[in-house]
């Protein structure tokens, strides 16, 4: 509720304090803000570019999804459970900004470029050979189940691009190796 609401910390508890047995108090929301976030330790970032791991990403949104599932998924037949398969897609994207005028360590990096970014986006989970959907994003644009891969300050140009495609296409490779089932099971 607090998310599709997207309710201020002030708002939220203005609606608690009607039902405080109906709601968890706020910090208890920020906690487990916390823990839909990628493990720190596979973030990087440096003064023009912020990248996490994609396989991190990965692995935290099919978590997520297996806590949010669980009721649906302990209803499956094991067969089912042991051929589980996300499919996402993802993409990237330049897009003009306000110059901030940021100072940064390399006198050539500006934020006056455009700030380009690669994501990935969660399109459902399917089950057994007919692929059978145990969930479906119910907004596949929504910025909500966007999972930024990386974002850098650059002009956005062919080879941006291209080096983009390729870095995501890397991290990819050792994705279809990741067996969904280890973490449901």
């Amino acid at each position: 509720m607090f998310v599709e609401a997207d309710l201020t910390r002030r708002q939220y508890e203005i609606i608690r304090n009607a039902n405080k047995k109906f709601f968890p108090c706020y910090s208890l929301l920020q906690k487990v803000k916390q823990e839909c976030y990628p493990p720190a330790e596979s973030c990087r970032v440096i003064s023009t570019c912020a990248e996490r791991d994609l396989q991190s990403l990965v692995d935290l949104t099919v978590t997520r999804l297996s806590i949010f599932l669980e009721e649906v998924l302990i209803l499956l037949k094991e067969q089912e459970r042991d051929n589980l398969k996300i499919i996402c897609k993802w993409g990237c994207d330049g897009f003009q900004q306000s110059q901030f005028k940021q100072k940064f360590e390399n006198d050539a990096d500006s934020d006056e470029n455009i700030l380009f970014q690669s994501y990935f986006v969660s399109l459902r989970l399917v089950c057994g050979k007919d692929e059978k959907i145990v969930w479906a994003n119910p907004t596949r644009s929504s910025p909500r189940y966007c999972r930024p891969i990386r974002f850098r300050f650059v002009k956005e140009t062919t080879d941006i691009t291209e080096e983009q495609i390729t870095v995501v296409k890397i991290s990819g490779k050792s994705l279809y190796a990741t067996e969904v089932d280890t973490i449901f099971g």
